[in-house]
């Protein structure tokens, strides 16, 4: 397994070195990937991602048939070559005046230089493919002066040339870093941001000021001196700085002759130029490609712009408390724009080719990650840091010895500096004398230049007229015209006059004034000998100990991403265990509903078994009861019987007695044998009952055993089902438990991925969520509703009217590219007025973030009553008189999405669609207008997902 975070520089020389060999939009991917701990494959459809470039790149979405076209291509390199097509596409020309208009300017009113001057400025640029450094240089470099760039002066004129808000907005805009707080100290929340940093930056304009020339018309004009001191308002340290960008070493000013420190003198209504300009080096200085706090402004801004989220949020704030979510990404982007050029077209281009910007909206189920796996990563993490905060404090120990070093030398040569800036602040005030009247002489020279051929041509005329005038001497006409030139001449003489006196005045003050700066100049030149090697001493020891600072904060900043990192994947820990959790909750309760189901079943097979053994306990006990019965009477037969037997047997004693005086009598002796056989039959009888009696005692003793064995089988089948009873009663408890805990389980899951949402976005695992800018808005809903093809249309005809194109023409590739940007700017005329009106109602005030969503009641009643989007939906001439002349109703559905939302309808949206079409079939254009406005007031339409 790779290891993520490389702790040492080598790692990263090794990674970068790796990485430029391969194309800007592997390089991102490579770095993205190498700092997550969960992956996702998954990317946008062809349809998100095609509505995402346009919007990102071209400010609006794809018309009804570019969707189409895209959608249907089968190429395996199409999102290529739509790429390529869109950096080539005329609006995104337009599309990138905007973003640097809002960047730069954040919708400020309108000043010296009208915003329609200076977007044609920007537009201008990028239809050329002006690089961004040096359209930044022309911006940092501008005074106004020169009519073709004046404006590029809108950045300093508008703002009015206050020097603590360029100082701001060109650390803001330019380097990532709004030092505002740090004006009157260090700053007091971000440690990296120092007082001496901000008048660093303060330095390249306390020399400038606005110049108003008799036309009142302004400029940003520059003065040859000017130091910079400053005072803490908290410690009252104090200090003194020279110009130096943030991240660079203090800027070694070249030294000139007082005399000769000025290009363009100053003077009346002319725009000063010194020799050396500090904005001319701030322009230098800042666009070469080697200062990093500009090349990773714009790299991160342009990141933002596509992605949403830049790498390194707010944008103007950039410092090693505030690093960027991948520190490794950042570094390619860095590189990478300064190794394209600064060709923003085509960094942009690379950015949409990488998988990271395709990246899908949704995470997909697939992508799952253990709480074990990340434990591990967040243990490796650890690792390096334990590492890494070793080098933090060697680092900062050295920044720190370093710091003093340089405060010693400023201590040492406190009292040569000062005496160096006192001569020179002596020579400036003498030069300042002298320039004055320097400015007066030739002021009053070129003054004289210029009237002098008018002086001359009155001459000739004088000159002439006096000759008619000898000629006709008593023409009255002739008279007061002669008299009327040689008034006007001697005017103009008088003022030659003037002049002439004004200039040999000037020329006399500045003589003087020259040669009282002379010996300023020789003790100015020996000041400097003296500071000189300790100025050297000082800039080679503030280098020395910017680079140590620069050391340190890097080192700092890798510490803190990995705090920060630490924290994302933690939160993605707690999901992934939560995950685990409901996934082992969710099977336990299967189990247990498996359990229960198959204890069902047990005990509902049992309680059957149970209520037959019941039946034949009853059968057998209802048997042994009639057998018992029958023995019963069979005894009382017997009992019977016996009685018979016993009073036979007695009457036959009874009668022997009785017979023996008449044992010979007949009649007796037959009564005694009939006894007799009665006894016998009785004693046969008897013998029959006995066998009887015996049958059914052996029988009740059957039966008896019977009824046992149906009785034990009841009892242990009873006992059978209570244990099954007891158990299925065990795992419902059971249940009843594991319901709750999983529903409980489930709510912290929902919490959990709820704030993870935003992680996911910051770990580039899926795409983020962008509201449309005002412009996109405005842009889209004319796309989608057809009033923008309509323009294109009306423009081409104008064109193909007033311009014809020949048969050569559409051959030719240049020919056919200029066509198309003249169709592009001819739509864009017509809609800027459309855009302002949403530009009113959906734009942050002037000189706010312009990046925040909001909502309010405005928006919502232009969207839904104003009469201009109402228009458009109303009418038959856009999308609803497509829809309306369109018979089908997946038809109508599949116009509807492609047109509105830029992908096919679902199924279920088609049937929606028909569904509600055929229960109004009566009201089709109003049901027509209803799905178009619910589909405008949609989110899927409102966001670039």
């Amino acid at each position: 397994m790779k290891r993520l975070i490389c702790s040492t520089l080598i790692c990263i020389i090794l990674s970068s070195s790796v990485l430029a060999e391969s194309p800007l939009h592997e390089q991102i991917d490579t770095a993205v990937s190498q700092y997550q701990v969960l992956n996702n494959e998954n990317l946008a459809t062809d349809a998100e991602f095609q509505r995402r470039v346009y919007l990102d790149l071209l400010g609006t979405i794809p018309s009804a048939q570019e969707t189409r076209s895209f959608l249907d291509d089968a190429s395996a390199d199409k999102r290529e070559q739509l790429a390529n097509r869109i950096i080539a596409d005329p609006r995104l020309n337009h599309r990138l005046a905007n973003v640097f208009d809002v960047m730069l300017m954040e919708r400020i009113a309108d000043g010296q230089i009208k915003s329609a001057q200076w977007r044609q400025y920007l537009y201008d640029s990028f239809v050329e493919n002006k690089p961004y450094n040096i359209l930044a240089r022309e911006i940092l470099a501008s005074n106004g002066a020169d009519p073709t760039s004046r404006p590029a002066a809108r950045f300093y004129l508008d703002r009015a040339g206050e020097t603590n808000r360029l100082t701001r907005d060109v650390g803001r805009m330019f380097f990532g870093m709004d030092m505002q707080c740090a004006q009157c100290h260090d700053h007091p929340l971000i440690d990296g941001y120092f007082q001496r940093d901000y008048y660093g930056l303060f330095a390249f304009f306390n020399r400038s000021h606005i110049l108003t020339d008799t036309a009142k018309k302004n400029y940003f004009a520059e003065k040859s001196v000017g130091n910079v001191s400053f005072k803490s308002v908290f410690t009252e340290e104090a200090g003194e700085t020279g110009p130096h960008l943030p991240g660079d070493a203090p800027i070694a000013e070249p030294i000139h002759k007082k005399i000769d420190e000025y290009k363009v003198r100053p003077r009346a209504n002319v725009v000063t130029v010194p020799t050396y300009s500090r904005r001319e080096q701030l322009a230098e200085t800042a666009t070469n490609g080697k200062n990093r706090a500009f090349n990773r402004n714009i790299a991160n801004r342009l990141w933002g712009l596509m992605n949403g989220r830049a790498l390194v949020a707010p944008v103007d704030l950039q410092h090693s408390g505030n690093p960027p979510l991948n520190p490794e990404l950042m570094s390619v982007l860095e590189a990478g724009i300064v190794q394209l050029n600064f060709d923003v077209k085509v960094f942009l281009r690379e950015i949409a080719l990488s998988k990271t910007y395709q990246r899908a909206y949704q995470l997909e189920s697939g992508a799952q990650v253990t709480a074990a796996h990340i434990q591990g990563k967040l243990e490796s993490v650890e690792t390096v840091q334990t590492e890494l905060s070793q080098q933090v404090s060697a680092a900062s120990q050295a920044w720190q010895q370093q710091q003093v070093v340089v405060a010693k030398l400023d201590t040492q040569w406190t009292e040569i500096r000062a005496a160096y800036v006192k001569a020179d602040k002596a020579a400036s005030v003498k030069l300042d004398k002298y320039l004055k009247e320097d400015g007066i002489r030739v002021t009053a020279t070129n003054s004289i230049t210029q009237r002098l051929p008018k002086r001359d041509a009155l001459a000739i005329a004088t000159a002439e007229i006096d000759t008619v005038l000898k000629l006709l001497p008593a023409e009255k006409g002739v008279v007061d015209a002669a008299a009327a030139f040689k008034k006007k001449l001697a005017a103009s003489n008088a003022e030659l006059i003037k002049l002439a006196a004004t200039r040999v005045k000037a020329e006399g003050k500045t003589k003087a004034e020259l040669a009282d700066l002379s010996p300023l100049q020789v003790a100015l030149d020996t000041a400097w000998q003296v500071w000189e090697p300790g100025k050297i001493e000082r800039q080679a020891a503030a280098t020395k100990e910017q680079v140590l600072r620069n050391a340190y904060e890097k080192i700092q900043a890798e510490f803190n991403a990995m705090d920060a990192q630490k924290l994302r994947w933690k939160r993605i820990q707690v999901a992934a265990v939560l995950d685990e959790q409901v996934v082992s909750q969710q099977a336990q309760l299967l189990v247990l509903q498996q359990k229960i189901n198959q204890s069902t079943g047990q005990v509902n097979a049992d309680k059957q078994e149970l209520t037959k053994l019941q039946s034949n306990q009853q059968s057998a006990q209802q048997t042994h009861q009639q057998v018992k019965s029958a023995l019963t009477g069979v005894e009382k037969q017997r009992a019977s019987k016996q009685v018979a037997v016993e009073l036979m047997d007695e009457l036959i004693v009874t009668t022997n007695a009785a017979i023996k005086s008449i044992s010979t009598d007949d009649d007796a002796l037959a009564v005694v044998s009939l006894l007799k056989q009665q006894q016998s039959r009785l004693g046969s009888e008897m013998v029959e009952v006995d066998k009887d009696v015996k049958i059914v005692q052996t029988e009740v003793s059957a039966k008896a055993k019977q009824l046992q064995s149906a009785v034990t089988a009841v009892t242990e089948m009873q006992k059978v089902l209570d244990a099954k009873l007891a158990t299925m009663q065990t795992q419902q408890q059971q249940l009843a438990t594991a319901q709750p805990a999983l529903v409980t389980s489930l709510e912290k899951q929902a919490e959990a991925h709820e704030k993870l949402s935003r992680v996911l976005v910051y770990e580039f695992v899926v795409s983020d969520l962008k509201p449309l800018t005002p412009e996109q808005l405005a842009n889209t809903v004319l796309e989608s509703l057809g009033v923008t093809e309509t323009f294109r249309v009306q423009v081409e005809a104008e064109l193909a009217k007033t311009n014809p194109l020949t048969d050569a023409d559409k051959q030719d590739a240049a020919r056919m590219a200029t066509r198309q940007r003249e169709v592009s700017e001819k739509v864009q005329a017509k809609i800027v007025s459309l855009e302002n009106e949403f530009i009113k109602l959906y734009a942050a005030g002037a000189g706010q973030v312009q990046t925040d969503f909001f909502a309010t009641i405005d928006q919502a009643l232009y969207f839904t009553n104003g009469s201009r989007i109402k228009g458009w939906v109303n009418s038959n001439s856009y999308l609803t008189g497509r829809l309306l002349k369109t018979e089908s109703a997946p038809e109508i559905a599949e116009q509807l999405y492609i047109s509105l939302l830029n992908r096919r309808p679902t199924a279920q949206e088609t049937k929606q669609v028909s569904d509600y079409l055929t229960a109004r079939t009566d009201q089709k254009a109003e049901t027509v207008r209803e799905m178009i406005w619910a589909l405008l007031a949609s989110t899927e339409f409102r966001f670039n997902h």
